[in-house]
């Protein structure tokens, strides 16, 4: 689509017009990229509130990770992924309009929000397994599903952090062409 808009609108330098394709295909992947990070994060929450949290007789029990404590800061970790990801899903479509100016600043400190991330979520990962060896349930399922959940969410943090370094790189080269 991007290389018919170029083709059709006839642009005199074709190397701009085959950096707006990368750039149209950076957003898109962007975009792939954190919405499933979102449904990841989503998944992992809502996965802990219906399956691992129990109510019996007006109080709430986690066996699976020992108290009910343990089962609310896996709770809030995801639902800052969540938000997160709902950031930064919001800066792709800030810039899909054009508003570049608002995003100058978010843009720069992009690669710094991803690592945060996946620091906070490889510590989670830590912990969960803390708790697995302190109550000693190798084999639980629980903790088999919610560890692929939060392996596929630190493999999309490393994919979110590749993607924006290659566009930083992209830039650069481009600002070093012209």
């Amino acid at each position: 689509m991007w290389f018919f808009y170029c083709f059709f609108l006839q642009k005199i330098n074709y190397q701009l017009c085959l950096l707006y394709i990368s750039k149209k295909k950076f957003k898109f992947t962007r975009f792939l990229i954190y919405s499933i990070f979102v449904f990841n994060a989503y998944q992992l929450k809502f996965y802990l509130s219906n399956n691992i949290r129990f109510t019996v007789m007006n109080r709430i029990w986690c066996p699976a990770f020992g108290t009910t404590e343990r089962c609310d800061i896996a709770i809030r970790v995801s639902f800052v992924g969540i938000l997160f990801g709902i950031f930064m899903l919001s800066t792709v479509f800030f810039s899909l309009l054009d508003k570049k100016e608002r995003l100058k600043k978010i843009y720069r400190f992009e690669i710094q929000f991803i690592i945060l991330q996946f620091i906070l979520w490889l510590a989670l990962a830590f912990v969960i397994f803390r708790w697995n060896r302190e109550i000693g349930a190798k084999g639980n399922d629980i903790f088999k599903i919610y560890l692929h959940i939060l392996k596929a969410i630190l493999l999309l943090s490393i994919g979110m952090w590749i993607v924006s370094h290659e566009e930083k790189l992209k830039i650069k080269k481009k600002i070093d062409f012209h």
